[in-house]
């Protein structure tokens, strides 16, 4: 996973004005995490899946940790 993130810098004056100086910075940022899960298939033909995982986006000084979660259900042809 790669993330792309916006950053915004306002400049303040000494009185506490914007001064209106904008710096844009974009920071790549890449992800790596795990996940488990288990399948069902009945007899019928449903399908079923769900899984649950964690992850790390790293890249700058602040390690940003998220959570997956899913379920999937589809009928097999």
């Amino acid at each position: 996973m790669i993330s792309r993130e916006l950053y915004y810098y306002t400049v303040y004056d000494k009185n506490g004005n914007v001064s209106g100086h904008i710096n844009n910075k974009i920071q790549t940022r890449f992800g790596l995490g795990a996940a488990t899960g288990f399948k069902f298939l009945t007899k019928n033909g449903i399908v079923g899946e769900a899984y649950l995982g964690v992850g790390g986006l790293y890249g700058s000084s602040k390690i940003d940790n998220y959570l997956r979660s899913g379920v999937t259900i589809g009928k097999r042809f």
